[in-house]
């Protein structure tokens, strides 16, 4: 009989043990996830920016430098009559 309670105990505590790790995945999901949201736009920014300097580039506008300043990237860019013109997005 003695026996019986010990096993019922054992299982109280499994159950605790499992909650308690469940708890601490949960959070760190809950912790992580705006963090990886806002990488994400950032990379998805980054990524659209890219892809209009390459058409940009692609569209016989000459040579392209692009940099960064601040949170926004910029461009200047030398057309084929010699001008520069400077685009930040």
């Amino acid at each position: 009989m003695l026996e019986i309670k010990n096993e019922k105990g054992y299982a109280l505590f499994e159950s605790l043990i499992g909650l308690a790790l469940l708890s601490i995945v949960s959070l760190s999901l809950v912790v992580a996830l705006p963090i990886l949201l806002e990488e994400q736009a950032r990379l998805d920014q980054e990524q659209a920016i890219y892809h209009q300097l390459f058409e940009f580039h692609n569209g016989g506008s000459g040579e392209i430098n692009a940099f960064r300043r601040g949170h926004k990237w910029c461009t200047i860019t030398v057309g084929r009559d010699g001008d520069e013109r400077e685009i930040c997005l």
